[in-house]
């Protein structure tokens, strides 16, 4: 069975973010969430005054190894496409799986609706790359997916010589696309860069070779970033509404914080779905073992980078299909039953 959220005659007026596309849902709309699964039942009263948009899955962050920094995952793209004909009772679906961290880190998976591949879909957004103790990550690229909205996600943050982890792109989302996570400048110790938002690029993790903060988030459309680690405080602050989160503090000797995870997405109708801010990274040393990576935002936000030396990046954040419609008929197909709880989808 389907895990998906359905929510009858939205009203929506009051969720709109300036020139959102969410501003044009009706008020009679019905929204369905959908997180896992392979297929959806298509219910009876779908009619073709309807959309479908994806987000793919968010790349994981790199480990650092003993002679490199883990960098952070590429954040998963999004699309969108509207007034879908010719729907059967069940529509092939794929949601992005999260992308695990590692070196080299495992890519997000592919959203798509109606098809039986992203290329044959109806709509579909391609997923964010890992990230790795030698590279820089792409974000899910716009001109691989399927709508006529298309938006990339952000890449993972770009590589110095300092020993901070670099941060997690954003995911693309229904306001823009998504942002890079934060670099690494300088050299020696220094403290991991934030995660990427939707709103704007990670703050970079400064590379000087003495104690040193970590980076902020990226801010998202509604959400302040995370904010950095300091001596104080040494782990990055989570991200809130789809924000990066904060890059982990370094002493640049041996102590230091994690990075801070990205914030859950927001944009969508309910308020609770949406596009996922970037984990921040770890701070690093030229001694002793880094710290880890914060994991991305749901949905598809991407795994902040480990710092040096031998630690794990963060998790990527899992994809979404949202399907809206208003009430119409579509024949021959079984009722759904009217309204749907089935899990949170979070």
């Amino acid at each position: 069975m389907r895990l998906a959220e359905r929510f009858s005659r939205l009203w929506v007026s009051s969720l709109c973010f300036g020139a959102s596309l969410l501003c044009s849902v009706p008020s009679d709309a019905t929204t369905v969430y959908i997180v896992s699964g392979t297929s959806w039942s298509v219910p009876s009263d779908v009619s073709t005054t309807n959309s479908a948009e994806t987000i793919g899955g968010g790349g994981g962050g790199g480990n650092s190894s003993n002679g490199d920094i883990g960098g952070g995952g590429g954040g998963g793209a999004y699309s969108k496409q509207s007034n879908i004909t010719g729907l059967a009772c069940s529509a092939t679906i794929s949601v992005g799986a999260a992308g695990t961290h590692g070196d080299p880190a495992g890519a997000g998976g592919d959203t798509w609706f109606n098809g039986a591949s992203l290329a044959a879909s109806s709509v579909g957004a391609k997923g964010g790359g890992g990230g790795d103790s030698s590279t820089n990550a792409v974000g899910g690229a716009s001109a691989s997916g399927v709508g006529t909205t298309k938006v990339s996600g952000g890449n993972g943050g770009a590589r110095g010589s300092a020993n901070g982890g670099t941060g997690g792109g954003g995911a693309g989302g229904p306001g823009g696309g998504g942002f890079n996570g934060g670099q690494i400048e300088g050299v020696g110790p220094s403290g991991g860069a934030g995660g990427g938002g939707v709103g704007s690029g990670g703050a970079i993790g400064n590379g000087e070779p003495n104690a040193t903060d970590g980076g902020a988030g990226g801010t998202s459309t509604t959400g302040a970033g995370g904010i950095g680690g300091t001596s104080r405080t040494p782990n990055g602050g989570a991200g809130t509404q789809g924000s990066g989160g904060g890059g982990g503090y370094s002493d640049g000797v041996s102590a230091g914080g994690t990075g801070g995870a990205g914030g859950n997405g927001v944009e969508f109708a309910d308020g609770v779905h949406g596009s996922g801010g970037g984990g921040g990274a770890g701070g690093g040393f030229g001694t002793g073992t880094g710290k880890i990576g914060g994991n991305g935002g749901l949905y598809g936000g991407a795994g902040g980078g480990a710092g040096y030396r031998s630690a794990s990046g963060g998790d990527g954040g899992a994809g979404i299909i949202v399907v809206t419609y208003t009430v119409g008929s579509n024949a021959g197909c079984p009722s759904a039953g009217g309204l749907l709880l089935l899990n949170t989808g979070s």
